[in-house]
């Protein structure tokens, strides 16, 4: 997805170049840096846990602390795939014309 604005911008330098980068720079941030640097980080404290001695309360507060910021990092990661995706679409139609 990263060489497709960089071979239309190219062939032919217009609004088609720039809903195309506009979708690689969103995809990018939005989806694999909250990934790496949001996601991940989570997963790594999940990782730490020794489940044999965790016990019911400290279970609870782990899922406290991390259960809403794990949601709304996919709900940030989902909507900015979408839109992604549709600034890919919108994209396409212009190209046809």
């Amino acid at each position: 997805m990263a060489l497709v604005p960089i071979f239309h911008f190219k062939i032919a330098p217009n609004s088609i170049f720039w809903l195309l980068l506009l979708a690689l720079v969103t995809y990018w941030i939005c989806v694999f840096g909250v990934t790496v640097f949001g996601n991940i980080p989570l997963n790594e404290i999940l990782d730490k846990i020794n489940l044999e001695s965790i016990t019911l309360e400290e279970i609870k507060a782990l899922r406290t602390n991390i259960e809403v910021k794990w949601n709304n990092l996919n709900l940030i990661r989902s909507i900015s795939s979408g839109i992604s995706f549709l600034l890919l679409i919108v994209s396409s139609l212009f190209l046809n014309k």
